[in-house]
């Protein structure tokens, strides 16, 4: 059982890469012993409290709100509504283990990716505004 931080649960299903391989991954996530990294961000996060915060949603496979910049900015993919995150467990050797999670919106991902939208709804223009909106049905 895979466990993303090694004081958290895991008690969500994980997916074997065969079973989610047609879709492409719209995050990858790093764990290695002394904490973890998203790609293509590739900054290095200790596991902090706060950071055992964010990797809670991963357990309970909902995309977290602090992610909506991230997604935003690296054209993520969504899979009617959802993601699809590629975990890289580099705990284990001499290779790292890898699977996959279908993560669905959060109430506090949408609220969190409506604020965006409106934030930066002068520099969309009206055709970004409709393109995005496909997203939410």
């Amino acid at each position: 059982m895979l466990s993303i931080c090694p004081s958290l649960a895991w008690h969500s299903q994980v997916y074997p890469v065969d079973r989610l391989n047609d879709l492409r991954p719209s995050l990858v996530l790093n764990l290695y012993a002394n904490g973890f990294s998203f790609d293509p961000v590739n900054t290095a996060h200790p596991y902090s409290p706060a950071m055992k915060t964010l990797l809670s949603y991963f357990d309970r496979q909902v995309i977290p709100p602090e992610l909506v910049d991230v997604l935003d900015g690296h054209m993520a993919q969504f899979y009617e509504g959802c993601i699809v995150v590629e975990v890289r467990n580099h705990r284990v050797a001499p290779r790292p283990e890898v699977k996959r999670l279908l993560l669905r919106p959060s109430p506090e991902f949408v609220t969190a990716d409506l604020l965006h939208l409106l934030e930066h709804l002068p520099s969309m223009g009206m055709a970004g505004l409709r393109l995005n909106s496909s997203s939410v049905r």
